[in-house]
């Protein structure tokens, strides 16, 4: 706040404490003006005021996009089929013999059973948790891990923070479309869901690595907890 003292000859503001004013350089007569008068002469710097205010709402939209990224999502409590991880190497050596001959071949997967291989390959990528869950033409492969932020830190060493990440996506025309990401609850643009996502790559490198049966692939069909996919020569 500032209080303001008026030029009784020439009208001009000037600030409280000034001898002679800015304006036509006459004394001001600071003595015949009342308490009162200086009160309704108080003006209000709203400049501070405003930067503060600003300051405050731009915090908290950082703090809540942080708060959002490392508040994690709960873990899955989808169905785990232990047998996965034998069933699904077996699926594609029959897979693989069948595009030998140049068959075409229909594979169908239950959720149940490819949760139990991820659950296999979490354990092997020293990840936590990572599962898959099939809804009709969709599916959203999800992760769950802890991070050390200050394992170098003295006295903070063996802190971590759960972090998870999701990302649902569909099939077309033999490509995935990665629709939605999220980093615990903080929703992704889909460019950055789809940038990210490819970081799943490294998880299923031996997979991927065997280009064969995936340029096979012809369809994908998902339904409720379960895929279907016809590959062909």
């Amino acid at each position: 706040m500032a209080i303001k003292m008026e030029c009784k000859h020439c009208g001009e503001e000037n600030d409280l404490g000034r001898v002679f004013c800015v304006q036509c350089g006459k004394k001001i007569e600071f003595s015949k003006t009342t308490m009162e008068e200086l009160a309704a002469r108080r003006e209000v710097d709203w400049v501070p005021v405003v930067k503060r205010i600003l300051g405050a709402l731009v915090f908290l939209a950082v703090a809540g996009v942080v708060a959002m990224a490392f508040w994690p999502q709960p873990p899955s409590t989808l169905k785990l089929d232990p047998a996965g991880v034998q069933q699904l190497p077996i699926k594609t050596r029959a897979l693989e013999h069948a595009l030998r001959a140049r068959q075409p071949v229909k594979v169908s997967l239950s959720e149940a059973e490819l949760n139990g291989f991820l659950d296999a390959r979490a354990k092997s990528r020293h990840i936590q948790q990572l599962t898959i869950e099939l809804k009709p033409g969709t599916f959203t492969l999800a992760a769950w891990n802890d991070w050390a932020p200050a394992a170098e830190v003295t006295g903070l060493t063996g802190l971590t923070i759960r972090i998870s990440c999701d990302w649902t996506a569909s099939f077309h025309d033999g490509a995935v479309v990665v629709q939605r990401g999220r980093f615990g609850h903080l929703p992704l643009p889909l460019q950055a869901a789809t940038y990210a996502a490819s970081q799943f790559d490294g998880w299923f490198d031996d997979v991927l690595s065997q280009t064969g049966v995936v340029r096979s692939l012809k369809s994908v069909e998902i339904g409720e907890a379960k895929a279907d996919l016809v590959f062909g020569p």
